[in-house]
């Protein structure tokens, strides 16, 4: 017997290793020297980069996983992942980032889950 979240987790770590060797790289070594981007100053900016990077894909991955256990009951889960896709946009910060949000609603979001996903990480 196969535990079916390991599984999935396993799956969709491959597919980001994917991405972030296929795509992510080659579009890095375009953009930093074309909009001078510099790499963190000291490697103890990277490690916190790279794990709060990691712990971002761990929220993504348990969000999306609970959305994909809905399809059992469901069968049909296109709107409900639709509608997840449109409001991790926004609460996550990537529509609109939280500093340009009022005061009150940017302060809340910031210290939910959602944050982590790409706002903690940037």
């Amino acid at each position: 017997p196969v535990d079916f979240q390991a599984m999935q987790y396993a799956r969709i770590f491959g597919e980001g290793l994917f991405r972030l060797t296929l795509f992510a790289l080659p579009t890095a070594l375009i953009a930093f020297p074309l909009f001078k981007v510099g790499l963190p100053k000291t490697w103890t900016a990277f490690a916190a980069f790279s794990l709060s990077t990691f712990f971002g894909a761990l929220v993504l991955t348990n969000i999306n996983y609970m959305v994909g256990s809905l399809a059992i009951p469901l069968r049909n889960i296109e709107g409900i992942a639709y509608a997840k896709q449109n409001l991790m946009l926004f609460l996550s910060g990537l529509l609109v980032p939280f500093e340009m949000l009022p005061k009150g609603l940017g302060r809340a979001l910031e210290v939910l889950p959602f944050a982590a996903v790409s706002h903690t990480p940037l």
